[in-house]
């Protein structure tokens, strides 16, 4: 009769070709990534705590594995619940590992899996220390419908605190992006698709968990029957596919984990209000003179070098005295560079592309959002309305463009 007992269905295999992708990818990256220790330790963890997520489901709603956990291993029920606990510790710590340099777990961090360890000492005492005959005949006794509200409300607790964890890494990443643009005058060469596809993919997922936790609460306090099976079905999918895409993308380019710049997580620094005219004038000096903003890779740390100050008091008096930040500020004398450019005879042949370039740019995107922001209009608009003769002649153009450099 074993012999004719089938464990999995097409939807069981999904759950298992998931399990396989994640301890499959958890191993590569130590051999096919060059990131720190720690990093491939929080990733490898959090694919790992993603496996044992569709491990539990398996065991616990398996078309046949359940019924034959129940008469073989009634000891592993609830073991690989884990995963829903530590999965969005692991991913914020593995964003924060990847992106800050000098980032480290620190005691507190700990804090983050106490609602893990509540929810472990409750099932090792109220489950795991039964007898395996007790075990047996409680999961053969199971009926979801018959379960206390107060498990309903734990799940949709815990899928509360996966999405409240992938907010707080989207949260992360948008202020590592917003550091960066501090430090370079060009992010372009920065790729964080895939950052963003498994952080805004993983919190996609986390949301739809949530909202099916919800259903099911509701559908148990009101009586109302609802149809919340394809739901499931369909986030088992979805993940499936998700993992699949991110190793795609990986593996086609191995270089996705060094082109993520690193930074220091302190890079605010004190508050200082003191601005040093003398560090402002030899700044404006440095930037009419040799204008290093036609160097497409200039970075705040260079520039400061320029100046022998350090890259904190730059940011400091680009901040305070200009209001920029350094990608804003770098690209406004781009803008002023172009402006002349597209105004000069000895252009008349250069095609935007080409006064792009030469202005430092090395983003169409990026060169006609800031010109459009600045202007109102395109360059090749502008250009046009400087040949047409309106609303500026020529030299009344050159001589506005000068007057904005100074």
């Amino acid at each position: 009769m074993m012999m004719e007992l089938v464990l999995f269905n097409t939807h069981d295999v999904v759950l298992l070709i998931t399990v396989y992708q994640c301890v499959l990818f958890s191993v590569l990256v130590f051999f096919t990534q060059r990131q720190p220790l720690q990093c491939n330790l929080l990733l490898a963890g959090f694919l790992l705590a993603t496996a044992a997520i569709p491990l539990d489901t398996l065991i616990n709603f398996g078309a046949g594995m359940r019924e034959w956990m129940i008469g073989s291993h009634p000891n592993w029920f609830y073991v690989f619940e884990f995963g829903y606990w530590v999965q969005g510790p692991l991913l914020l710590w593995y964003i924060r590992s990847l992106v800050y340099k000098n980032y480290s777990l620190e005691w507190w961090d700990l804090l983050y899996l106490s609602p893990f360890l509540l929810y472990f000492f409750h099932q090792f005492i109220g489950y795991h220390l039964l007898p395996s005959d007790l075990k047996a005949q409680i999961q053969d006794d199971n009926n979801l419908l018959q379960h206390s509200s107060t498990v309903f409300y734990i799940n949709l607790a815990r899928e509360f605190l996966r999405v409240f964890f992938g907010i707080i890494c989207v949260i992360e990443l948008n202020r590592y992006r917003a550091q960066i643009k501090k430090r370079y005058s060009s992010v372009e060469g920065l790729d964080f698709t895939w950052l963003n596809f498994l952080t805004y993919g993983f919190l996609t997922l986390w949301g739809w968990a949530l909202l099916i936790a919800a259903l099911v609460l509701y559908s148990v306090e009101s009586g109302v029957a609802l149809n919340i099976g394809i739901m499931g079905l369909t986030a088992n999918y979805v993940t499936c596919l998700l993992i699949g895409v991110i190793m795609i993308i990986i593996s086609s380019r191995p270089s996705v984990f060094s082109e993520i710049e690193r930074i220091n997580s302190t890079t605010a620094g004190p508050h200082r209000t003191h601005i040093n005219l003398d560090q402002v004038e030899a700044l404006e000096a440095l930037m009419q003179r040799e204008k290093p903003y036609l160097d497409p890779s200039l970075t705040l740390d260079t520039l400061a070098a320029s100046l022998s100050v350090s890259p904190r008091t730059l940011s400091h008096i680009i901040n305070r005295h200009y209001g920029y930040n350094f990608f804003e500020f770098v690209n406004k004398y781009r803008i002023d560079a172009a402006k002349e450019m597209l105004l000069t005879d000895g252009q008349p042949h250069a095609t935007v592309l080409d006064i792009m370039y030469k202005a430092g740019f090395n983003s169409k995107a990026t060169f006609n959002n800031f010109f459009k922001k600045s202007e109102g209009m395109t360059p090749r608009e502008y250009r046009k309305r400087n040949m047409e003769g309106f609303p500026l002649d020529r030299q009344e153009l050159l001589a506005s463009t000068a007057a904005d450099k100074s």
